[in-house]
């Protein structure tokens, strides 16, 4: 919590920094009035992965679930959710279906929202350059390729992590093997997000824009918000050139975030429930 009021401050100080910059240097964002547009390119062009590929992240949990059937008998009435200083369990809640299946009702919440990440990603705008239409065409496809693949391998392993935790929580499993495991995830998560970024930066894709939404004014909270009633997008790509936003000036972009924001809310009420 305190890492993430550190960096509202920091972005919000960079954020001023660089308004007063633009201000003193005169510098504006050209307003581009051509356009381009390939309408044959979602029927031609497969920009992200299928949402079948998900079915890995639906066959771990179902493993899970499978697991926890099948060893019912072995797990005790009493579970052990937290281990005291002296290495001993010092708090437990008793069996029962919810908190025997507490972590598959969570990945059965995040397998959605991850989906429909992917999703959101192949329903983005693809913001040609006029100059350059077919090469524009070309990174832009190959920047959703590649943020699908990534969005993929790392909610895979998160999926598996919470399934890990369940085993842990119902059948003794050493409690160091999920840390060593949980540190493995979050190195391979950064490593991977480090990596991707320098091959983006590499490859030149970082610096795809699209130009329809740059205008500073409909861009809110920190720059972080897009709300432009003009722009019928639903979906575009993020002033940086990295991930996709919602158009919040859309009245279906409000709904896709509200779910977007219940799903984790949902989870760890669901998780607070159980636990208690």
């Amino acid at each position: 919590m305190l890492l993430i009021v550190v960096s509202v401050f920091a972005i919000r100080i960079s954020r001023m920094s660089a308004q007063h910059l633009k201000a003193a240097r005169g510098w504006q964002v050209d307003v581009e009035t051509k356009r381009a547009a390939s309408l044959a390119a979602g029927r031609t062009h497969s920009p992200v992965l299928g949402s079948w590929w998900y079915a890995a992240h639906i066959a771990v949990m179902a493993l899970c679930i499978f697991f926890a059937v099948a060893r019912w008998n072995a797990i005790p009435q009493q579970i052990a959710v937290h281990i005291g200083p002296d290495g001993f369990p010092d708090h437990y809640i008793y069996k029962s279906v919810g908190t025997v299946f507490m972590m598959n009702s969570v990945q059965a919440l995040m397998i959605p929202l991850f989906a429909g990440y992917n999703l959101m990603i192949s329903r983005a705008r693809t913001s040609l350059d006029p100059q350059d239409r077919e090469g524009s065409l070309r990174k832009q496809l190959k920047l959703k390729k590649i943020h699908s693949i990534t969005a993929w391998g790392i909610s895979l392993l998160g999926i598996a992590n919470l399934g890990l935790l369940q085993a842990v929580i119902l059948y003794g499993w050493n409690l160091n093997l999920l840390i060593r495991c949980n540190i493995s995830f979050m190195a391979v998560f950064f490593l991977t997000l480090i990596g991707v970024l320098l091959y983006l930066r590499l490859r030149g894709l970082d610096q795809q824009r699209d130009i329809p939404s740059q205008e500073e004014r409909h861009w809110k909270w920190l720059g972080s918000i897009y709300a432009n009633p003009e722009d019928p997008a639903l979906f575009v790509l993020d002033r940086y050139g990295f991930f996709w936003t919602i158009n919040m000036a859309n009245p279906l972009g409000k709904y896709i975030a509200a779910a977007t924001i219940a799903v984790p809310v949902i989870a760890i009420l669901v998780a607070i429930f159980n636990f208690r």
